[in-house]
């Protein structure tokens, strides 16, 4: 394990530079962008925006630049904005994934022989521009309207990184859509993946469309998601559930949905033409078989689950204690946000923002597998399991990258450590969706 983050910060590094010669892919004006010398090359600005924290614009280039002794540039905040203003947004985002490419076979973490994938998604909140489609109107909670942007990610719960991630217009969001995108990226693996949602990715297309990449499923649905559950008393169960899809208007059809053998279902044209409101892309006459369970909780309340997952492997406490794990996505945007700085943009242009979201999700990922590769001894005597205190662990890896650092890092990150508190729950406190005021650090 000697030279691992090492090895992460060369992988990175070469991430950049390939990029820089594949330019011309990436940039606002092919054949000229990047054409000429100048102090800021390609893979130098992207290292730039993935350098910078919750600082000022300023104070970033002053720290990164204009206080090392052995350099001969002063860069301005004027010369990197248009420098950043060059490179699409898409360029970080082939940067992050070549980079998950080339380190995500050390994520070893399993559950019963399964990798465990999340999706689910968050709001960003960026500068006001009612001229973008970003833009929520004024309402009761907010008398000039705002601007935000929603993320979609999949996320390895239990080796901490993420996978991939469509960014929508929060207005606009389609949450079901971007899930189904994702998941038909998904790398094959040699292992069984499970991917586990939340309500809103209710999708009986969506959960098909999984299966069609051998991958199993795990949702949480609303108690009447189908008419099927709908129709079932308010008691625990774990049954199987068989129906058929048709999207057709024939007599056949007709004749199912009225005897309740099929439901019906929108289906894409099939003359090419553009239809809207489509609920599924499979094809018609389609039988569609699923395990749901249905549980009480401590509260009284009922929650409903469907999965694809066979019933011996995975008997109903097994099914409770995999979809209570995909908190962990709920964490980790907790950490993009406040531990890496994805709250703390560096511009106001949407084009800008898209930039440092893909750059702070490759440096979450470069700061979890090194984090991931700490290793804590947990003496006899203790009363709890410890782990690393990844907030800290954050801070390390990026003065480590930033500044070069010839010191283990690991055995400080070994230093930082929290317990682990099983069983803790707090209520959610679930507030409705608005602005709130941040700084953009471009002073």
């Amino acid at each position: 394990m000697a030279g691992f983050e090492e090895s992460y910060r060369n992988i990175l590094i070469s991430k950049l530079n390939d990029l820089e010669k594949e330019a011309e892919r990436f940039v606002m004006s092919p054949g000229r962008d990047f054409s000429r010398r100048r102090k800021l090359p390609f893979a130098e600005t992207m290292k730039t925006v993935l350098y910078m924290e919750g600082n000022s614009l300023n104070k970033e280039l002053c720290d990164l630049y204009n206080l090392q002794p052995d350099s001969d540039r002063f860069i301005t905040k004027s010369a990197f904005v248009q420098q950043r203003g060059k490179i699409r947004h898409e360029a970080f985002k082939e940067a992050f994934r070549r980079f998950n490419v080339d380190t995500g076979m050390n994520d070893l973490n399993l559950y019963q022989g399964h990798r465990l994938i999340a999706v689910d998604g968050s709001d960003v909140n960026i500068a006001l521009n009612p001229d973008s489609d970003t833009y929520f109107p004024p309402n009761s909670r907010s008398d000039t309207g705002f601007n935000q942007l929603h993320l979609n990610a999949l996320y390895d719960i239990l080796n901490n990184t993420f996978l991939d991630c469509v960014i929508q217009s929060a207005p606009k969001e389609h949450e079901v859509e971007a899930a189904r995108m994702m998941v038909k990226r998904l790398q094959k693996s040699s292992c069984r993946t499970i991917v586990i949602a939340d309500r809103g990715y209710a999708s009986l297309d969506l959960m098909e469309t999984i299966r069609d990449q051998n991958v199993d499923f795990l949702f949480r649905v609303p108690n009447g998601f189908i008419s099927e559950l709908s129709r079932m008393p308010m008691t625990e169960f774990d049954t199987d559930i068989s129906f058929t899809i048709v999207t057709e208007q024939t007599n056949e059809a007709k004749r199912l949905i009225a005897e309740g053998k099929a439901k019906s279902m929108i289906g894409p044209s099939k003359f090419g033409k553009r239809k809207k409101n489509v609920t599924w892309y499979h094809s018609s006459q389609y039988l569609m078989k699923l395990r749901a369970v249905r549980f009480q909780l401590d509260t009284g309340e009922y929650e409903t689950l469907v999965t694809s997952l066979d019933r011996n492997r995975f008997p109903v406490d097994r099914m409770k204690e995999v979809y209570h794990l995909r908190w962990g996505i709920e964490t980790s945007f907790r950490w993009l946000k406040y531990a890496i700085g994805m709250t703390n943009f560096h511009s106001r242009k949407e084009e800008s923002i898209k930039q440092e979201i893909f750059a702070r999700l490759l440096m979450y990922n470069f700061c979890a597998r090194i984090a991931n590769s700490v290793i804590i001894e947990q003496p006899g005597e203790n009363i709890h399991v410890y782990k690393v205190n990844f907030s800290q662990a954050i801070h390390i890896c990026f003065s480590f990258l930033k500044n070069s650092l010839d010191i283990d890092i690991r055995e400080l990150i070994r230093r930082y450590v929290e317990p682990v508190r099983p069983g803790r729950s707090d209520k959610r406190k679930l507030r409705p969706k608005g602005v709130i005021c941040f700084n953009y650090r471009v002073a």
